[in-house]
């Protein structure tokens, strides 16, 4: 597309983060070595970038009925925090 609408480049803007957040969870205990020299996990990299914790992020999407799980509770989430290290 040469000239997007605002609605595609703000899609296109949820995406991306949604497949950042996505990688970030898988790797979320590993640490990487970021251009300043710190080590970071994956999950302090995410809430560095985008200023929002993953967790709380993974849990806004299932309230909101963004993702597979349609029911969101503290346990759900807990549980599926747990279940996918």
């Amino acid at each position: 597309m040469l000239n997007p609408s605002a609605e595609q480049e703000q899609e296109w803007a949820e995406q991306k983060l949604l497949c950042f957040a996505r990688f970030c969870w898988v790797n979320r205990h590993r640490v990487h070595m970021c251009r300043d020299n710190v080590q970071r996990t994956w999950a302090q990299i995410f809430l560095k970038n985008h200023g929002i914790n993953l967790d709380v992020y993974a849990a806004d999407r299932i309230r909101q009925g963004k993702s597979k799980s349609k029911v969101a509770t503290p346990e759900s989430v807990q549980r599926s925090l747990w279940e996918s290290t």
